[in-house]
């Protein structure tokens, strides 16, 4: 599995792996939080209040027919990302 890059308003904070998770405190404004496999990306700008927690769940995702095919036949295979806002 693909591990996620994770970047926040244009850096590079973490390599998130399979199962794990990244907890950062940002100050009130706007940021840009951007996930990206090398192949796929996602991105999205979002506005923090001053004491605001938000969360994001992230995840390489197998779409189609063609991924699962080559996940069964190679062990590895075309993940596209996915980047969801949380309530």
């Amino acid at each position: 599995m693909r591990g996620l890059e994770i970047q926040l308003d244009g850096q590079i904070v973490t390599d998130l792996q399979f199962e794990k998770s990244y907890e950062s405190e940002l100050p009130a404004g706007e940021h840009t939080l951007k996930i990206t496999n090398q192949l796929y990306s996602k991105k999205e700008t979002f506005e923090l209040a001053e004491g605001e927690i938000v969360r994001f769940q992230v995840a390489n995702v197998s779409k189609g027919i063609v991924g699962p095919i080559m996940l069964s036949a190679f062990g590895i295979g075309p993940y596209q990302v996915s980047l969801k806002r949380l309530k």
